[in-house]
């Protein structure tokens, strides 16, 4: 038993460290509005990360990085999943209106729509959609390529800086629960609480509609627009680009600028959750290595 234990603080990485707290957090929460189920999942989610820490300790380099630590993003993609049916039973207040206003209060419009009318051409949705599509694995390449490049101390910071910036988001859309600008044509279900008229349906050239159902389909959270997730994340991981693999930053680059516009040509986010998400990247960059450097002494001061 107590190498079992050893093995697990041995594989403990700040990324385990932080998610692991992040999930007993969403169980007390989920306790305190009697939603047992949730606390039930959120405990069997603790012992997985608790497996993937021992994993992680591993001498073998593939189950060590690609198993023990990579895997860790299969969890952050849970933990959102769930939120998609916790949120609506511990906070069923949508913030939409609130957030549209202060759009319209900035702009005078609603520059959603006003994109829509004005700028939003077939083509240019085509390239935006797909490098929206694609943002998720935008964000944890950079962490795939220092694993491949055996550069283990910086892969361990930029999956602990990833699943932060994640974890942070999915506190907002708990505080502040918004839809977001979606097209009520598209999200019929929702139609009677989107708050948008479009002047016509989104049009891009060959993929848009195809990649757009598929996020219909694969998003179980709807209520994840305040702040925008793919702002934040994807600063982060251009960050990243630039200070770890600086020629290829220069590729990325317009890919992830891409990515934040798609946020408002294609309908997801209001203006303000794209200023959210910017200010929430600054903030994270402020704090993240202090925040790193705790969890560390944190793990040092278990295993004694």
């Amino acid at each position: 038993m107590n190498l079992l234990k050893n093995r697990i603080r041995a594989g403990l990485t700040p990324a385990h460290i932080l998610i692991i707290f992040y999930l007993f957090a969403l169980s007390i929460i989920s306790l305190l509005y009697t939603q047992f189920f949730f606390v039930l999942i959120y405990i069997i989610a603790i012992l997985f990360v608790k497996f993937l820490s021992y994993i992680s300790s591993s001498s073998n380099y593939i189950l060590r990085n690609y198993v023990g630590k990579f895997f860790l993003s299969f969890v952050v993609t849970f933990i959102f999943s769930s939120l998609g049916y916790l949120i609506p039973k511990i906070n069923p207040i949508l913030y939409d209106r609130v957030l549209l206003n202060i759009d319209k209060y900035i702009f005078g419009v609603n520059p959603v729509v006003w994109i829509a009318e004005n700028l939003a051409k077939p083509f240019l949705i085509e390239w935006f959609q797909i490098n929206y599509f694609f943002y998720f694995f935008f964000v944890i390449l950079i962490a795939i390529i220092l694993i491949i490049k055996n550069k283990e101390s910086d892969a361990d910071f930029v999956i602990f800086s990833i699943c932060f910036g994640f974890l942070v988001s999915y506190i907002g859309y708990i505080v502040f629960p918004a839809l977001g600008p979606r097209d009520p044509t598209e999200e019929i279900e929702l139609a009677s609480d989107l708050l948008v008229v479009y002047p016509e349906k989104i049009q891009g050239i060959f993929f848009t509609t195809y990649l757009r159902n598929i996020l219909v389909s694969l998003e179980k959270i709807k209520m994840n627009a305040f702040p925008s997730g793919h702002t934040m994340l994807t600063l982060l991981a251009l960050s990243h680009y630039k200070k770890y693999t600086p020629n290829l930053f220069y590729f990325m680059l317009p890919v992830g600028i891409s990515i934040i516009l798609a946020t408002l040509f294609c309908r997801y986010h209001y203006f303000i959750d794209v200023v959210a998400g910017i200010v929430l990247f600054i903030l994270i960059k402020i704090i993240e290595k202090k925040v790193y450097v705790k969890i560390l002494s944190f793990k040092q001061f278990l295993s004694k």
